[in-house]
């Protein structure tokens, strides 16, 4: 009898152990997720965009910069490369935007909420290719209004997906940028410049959907003297929500000079993306040389 009792109780803990054990293995295990938003990756997976001027230049620029992002437990600094290339002045121009390396260091609590690998580290950024095509010019100076259009491609050239810096994937910017400029002589400011723009950005959240944002920018320059002071409000609406409505107020300043110019700017995110952009450095004009008789 006793041994009957025994081997029952037994029994009884063996299958209460087994049911434990089916229970612990069906209980879920919670794993972040890397979501292509910039809400939750570096800053420069899906920077916003710099209105410009909508009339193409007839010259071309390069521009050096120093970046440094503060903000949301996280700490990243980049050089920035500007290669401005007019292929018909004044009609169409090509923009090579490139950060070519980041360093990054996030806080412990923003590593977990990204779902990122790394902490602190560097890497390779993406390269975009952009086309400002002139639509519509204006009569003169103070005359009119021109408008362009304004299309650019991201490659993929930016690494580190699995730290959440860059998205590993495409993305698309198609813009329409119209504004006009009023010319003051003599007067200050001698120069006034109001544009806009406003368009679709794409970029692939996961191997069966994309993302499609409305993107907007809104600036003014204010020139004297061949100085330049520029204000701006810009941003992208993303329709599925995941922090992917970032907006943001810049200014920046430019100096005069015929064969380098000075740039300093700032820009203040209010939601979805680092806080505060810091960027100085120098834009050096191409000019085309005179033809020798």
């Amino acid at each position: 009898m006793q041994n009957r009792t025994l081997k029952s109780i037994t029994s009884y803990i063996g299958l209460w152990g087994l049911l434990m054990a089916c229970h612990v293995q069906a209980q879920p295990v919670f794993v972040p997720v890397l979501q292509r938003s910039p809400a939750y990756m570096g800053p420069n997976a899906l920077p916003l965009s710099w209105t410009q001027e909508p009339a193409p230049p007839k010259y071309g620029r390069i521009d050096l910069l120093w970046e440094v992002h503060r903000g949301g437990g996280d700490r990243t600094h980049n050089p920035f490369v500007m290669i401005r290339v007019p292929f018909a002045p004044g009609k169409v121009v090509m923009d090579l935007t490139w950060r070519p390396v980041e360093w990054f260091k996030t806080t412990n609590e923003t590593r977990i909420l990204r779902g990122s690998r790394d902490s602190t580290g560097f890497n390779a950024s993406d390269l975009w290719v952009a086309f400002l095509a002139k639509i519509l010019a204006a009569e003169g100076r103070g005359k009119g209004w021109d408008l362009s259009l304004h299309v650019a491609t991201k490659t993929t050239a930016g690494k580190n997906f699995e730290s959440a810096r860059h998205t590993n994937a495409p993305g698309y910017l198609f813009e329409l940028q119209g504004g006009r400029v009023w010319s003051r002589p003599g007067r200050f400011p001698d120069r006034i410049s109001v544009f806009a723009r406003g368009g679709l950005l794409v970029w692939q959240e996961s191997l069966y959907a994309q993302n499609d944002a409305f993107s907007w920018g809104v600036r003014s320059h204010f020139g004297y003297k061949s100085w330049q002071l520029g204000a701006e409000l810009t941003g992208y609406q993303g329709w599925i929500g995941n922090g992917d409505s970032p907006v943001a107020a810049r200014i920046d300043m430019k100096s005069p000079g015929q064969r380098m110019q000075g740039i300093i700017g700032y820009q203040y995110a209010f939601s979805d993306l680092s806080t505060h952009l810091f960027r100085a450095g120098l834009s050096f004009p191409i000019h085309p040389q005179p033809k020798s008789n």
